[in-house]
């Protein structure tokens, strides 16, 4: 087949392929009208991805005196990948096996008290055991990953080229990192019910390290140059994150008012979240008064506050997987 015709084939497979992960199953008719594709174009599909088992029949649809129909489902089972991150909370390492639609197929906990390279290995040899069609590991921990090296990073054992290349070569699969609070903003965003939202931003305020910060722009998370952008423990403020969480209201006020400020006149976010653990209704209050008292109402950001991001952090892992596994689908002129 040309060139030219195999993209085109792959273009309306990935088509297909879209309809089919969202609606779940159809017949062959109802997803020719879905994607403007011909019937012929959709039986040929079809045939093809039930032989690749990415697509299953289902049941016959009842007719109304014709011929009955085939039902033809998507199977999320298709391809998986490991999800990996931190508990912000007890510390410990979760695992996600999550499919091509998100849902979790193995879940697991793992106590761990040094970080290293290897540390991972146990989990992971279960996952691939489990599931050995795993296309992706993730993972989501606290620092700066560039061009498959660990630049910062609250582990420092596995700062450097060798982590991500060790589990590259080890499972023979692509290795992704993403930054706790990226990945925290990020579910935050696709949790959120309102469409068309422009920039969503988030700030996480740790009891014992100094905060970091996320912003997810267009659906996209923004990393700027060498995936520096918020590292926003390096803004020169008069006073000190040491004691922040010691329900001193004023200090309270005052450090997270004032960086909150600043976040939202550098980035004008639709949403600013704020993560951290000593949030009280008094304080929340008073920080949402220092900011509009700051910027005098010439601009309204919606600011909500937040006691733990775990939730936000383990969605936004998972559907920043989803999304690597769906451009693993998605055709390529150069791959054909």
């Amino acid at each position: 087949m040309p060139a030219d015709n195999l993209f085109m084939k792959e273009i309306n497979k990935h088509i297909l392929r879209k309809q089919l992960q969202r609606i779940r199953a159809a017949s062959k008719p109802e997803l020719a009208k879905l994607t403007g594709l011909s019937v012929v174009t959709v039986n040929s599909l079809i045939s093809e991805m039930i032989r690749e088992k990415e697509v299953m029949e289902g049941e016959l649809l009842p007719s109304g005196g014709g011929r009955p129909s085939m039902q033809y489902c998507y199977n999320p089972e298709f391809g998986h990948a490991a999800v990996i991150y931190a508990d912000l909370d007890s510390g410990n390492m979760h695992m996600r096996v999550i499919n091509l639609l998100g849902e979790i197929a193995l879940q697991m906990e793992e106590q761990q008290e040094r970080v290293m390279v290897g540390s991972f290995d146990n989990m992971l040899d279960k996952a691939f055991e489990s599931y050995p069609g795993i296309r992706l590991i993730a993972f989501g921990l606290p620092g700066m990953e560039e061009n498959d090296v660990v630049l910062l990073n609250d582990y420092p054992d596995i700062i450097g080229t060798e982590f991500m290349r060790y589990y590259r070569e080890r499972y023979q699969v692509p290795v992704y990192f993403e930054n706790d609070v990226n990945a925290a903003v990020s579910g935050y965003y696709y949790s959120l019910p309102e469409e068309g939202l422009k920039c969503v931003a988030g700030i996480y305020f740790p009891r014992t390290y100094t905060p970091g910060a996320g912003l997810v722009i267009d659906g996209e998370v923004h990393k700027g140059l060498h995936h520096f952008a918020g590292e926003i423990k390096y803004i020169p403020l008069s006073g000190t994150w040491e004691g922040l969480g010691d329900n001193d209201e004023a200090k309270i006020t005052e450090m997270i008012g004032t960086l909150a400020v600043i976040y939202i006149c550098t980035t004008a976010p639709d949403r600013l979240v704020l993560y951290g653990g000593f949030w009280t209704d008094e304080i929340q209050e008073s920080v949402r008064y220092y900011i509009r008292n700051r910027l005098s109402r010439d601009f309204s950001s919606i600011v909500t506050f937040s006691k733990g991001m775990n939730e936000d952090y383990e969605k936004g892992m998972i559907r920043l997987a989803m999304l690597k596994m769906e451009k693993q689908f998605a055709p390529e002129r150069e791959n054909i």
